[in-house]
């Protein structure tokens, strides 16, 4: 064989592994999204139809807009959670901004005291780790407590605080 024909089947060998190489990460990429859908669909206060999530070599672009930064940012936090993710972009992510922005601060401030007064009278146990935001009178709590029955009791005390329209949570069990 001589030598331009070496060359020849040498580039011809090589061309053909490029697009298998292309695939592979594609693939690797098709599964990175389809595992941070997985993760924010599962999340209850995040509105998962309302993200275009897009991975290109190995970084998640995510897009869209939600009610918090505390959405946003747990949908980061998801996304970056998962294997073989380089990078999250959330460039294009953005949040809504509330049309009473003193008001929520009021009723973020209430429903954090509210929680520390459910701990001090043993109604719930101590040692949560919850993060509140509230958006035009929506409160939003993301986090987790020590017992399943802290979580009710939390979102009921929660409902009472007046000026309160929806109290949406996330909240998790940890054990």
């Amino acid at each position: 064989m001589n030598i331009k024909r070496l060359f020849v089947c040498m580039l011809i060998a090589g061309a053909a592994a490029v697009p298998a190489v292309v695939r592979a990460a594609s693939t690797e990429d098709a599964r990175i999204t389809t595992q941070v859908y997985a993760l924010i669909e599962k999340e209850r206060d995040i509105p998962h139809d309302v993200l275009k999530i897009v991975t290109t070599d190995k970084v998640v672009k995510i897009s869209g807009q939600l009610e918090t930064t505390l959405q946003a940012n747990r949908a980061i936090e998801l996304a970056h959670s998962v294997n073989n993710v380089q990078d999250v972009d959330s460039s294009e992510l953005e949040t809504k901004s509330s049309s009473q922005f003193m008001q929520d601060a009021v009723i973020t401030a209430k429903a954090k005291g509210k929680v520390l007064q459910l701990v001090s009278s043993g109604k719930i146990t101590f040692g949560n780790d919850l993060h509140f935001e509230t958006t035009d009178g929506n409160l939003h709590v993301i986090g987790s407590v020590a017992k399943k029955k802290d979580v009710e009791i939390i979102r009921n005390a929660l409902k009472s605080i007046s000026s309160v329209k929806q109290v949406k949570t996330n909240i998790r069990v940890s054990s």
